[in-house]
């Protein structure tokens, strides 16, 4: 990597692999950290392009971690990855570029209600779970092929990640936890937005105060129980196709109970969110919507490659 990393660009490889990280060993949110690193990290289209232009490289690199493939095994690995790449630039980064274009109008529009940013959302989750469905053959193919060996390397390094996430969550406060979230938002905000102000500095930081942080090892343990029936069909030699179904399903959260506590707090948080972005959006001055418009439409102009 370090061969075409320099400057700028190494500053952007770096954020982006450390917050593509933080997506822990749940294989149904690291595409996802792709969308909103290109979003939060990425300020000009030259990085855009070559963020994107090298993101298999970051995906082998994760997967890795805990496959931890050498030889043939690290090439098989790498075919799947570039087969991935090659179907999602073809058929997902221009829908991903129309959603960018398709809200800069709707800003420029103005009138936002909590009705079109529920709408939005739904869009945003509909192109995230595109992309990871569209990856699950692939990987359903890398871990049916595991050896006893090679399945036993996994169960241990995805247990060494968890022990590590299960200790940066115990040693975190509650109120880091809220600083955390605010200062996130933040960093989201000035790169979107710009400059926020008083006003909606108070608005982000009543939102992170009024978090349930105490319920936030709900992700964690859904996460660990999806690992778990994972590393049980495994075991088992199951198929790929049986493994791909398992995926999907995690990918769109059928494996969760509606009614489980997890759900309902997904819930709230999704509420939650949406209030507060549509308090932001009401309290966008002319210059801070004008800087967001052109903001996604030189995200959307970056991924149609225009």
């Amino acid at each position: 990597m370090e061969r075409w990393v320099s400057g700028r660009n190494q500053q952007i490889a770096n954020l982006s692999y450390g917050s593509y990280r933080t997506a822990g060993s749940n294989p149904a949110l690291s595409a996802i950290f792709w969308i909103i690193c290109l979003f939060l990290f990425v300020g000009c289209q030259t990085g855009i392009r070559f963020f994107y232009s090298h993101s298999d490289w970051f995906i082998e690199r994760w997967a890795n971690e805990f496959l931890d493939f050498r030889g043939v095994r690290k090439k098989d690995l790498h075919q799947e990855v570039q087969g991935f790449f090659k179907e999602h630039q073809k058929t997902e980064r221009p829908l991903i570029a129309y959603y960018l274009r398709s809200t800069a109008d709707l800003i420029s529009r103005g009138d936002p209600t909590e009705a079109k940013i529920q709408s939005s959302l739904n869009d945003f989750e509909n192109l995230s779970q595109r992309t990871l469905v569209l990856g699950a053959p692939g990987a359903s193919r890398i871990l049916a092929s595991l050896s006893a060996a090679e399945t036993e390397k996994l169960i241990r390094n995805i247990e060494r990640k968890n022990s590590h996430h299960r200790a940066e969550r115990e040693n975190l406060s509650l109120e880091d936890w809220r600083k955390q979230r605010r200062k996130n938002f933040i960093k989201a905000f000035r790169f979107l937005v710009g400059s926020p102000s008083r006003e909606q500095v108070a608005l982000i930081e009543r939102w992170a105060e009024e978090g349930n942080y105490s319920k936030r090892s709900f992700w964690f343990e859904y996460r660990q129980s999806q690992q778990e029936g994972l590393i049980q069909m495994l075991s088992k030699k199951s198929s790929p196709s049986d493994i791909e179904r398992f995926i999907e399903n995690w990918i769109y959260n059928r494996n969760r109970t509606p009614q489980s506590d997890y759900a309902k707090y997904l819930q709230t948080e999704r509420q939650r969110l949406i209030k507060i972005i549509l308090d932001l959006s009401l309290s966008l001055s002319p210059k801070q919507k004008e800087h967001f418009v052109e903001t996604l439409q030189e995200l959307s102009n970056s991924l149609s490659g225009s």
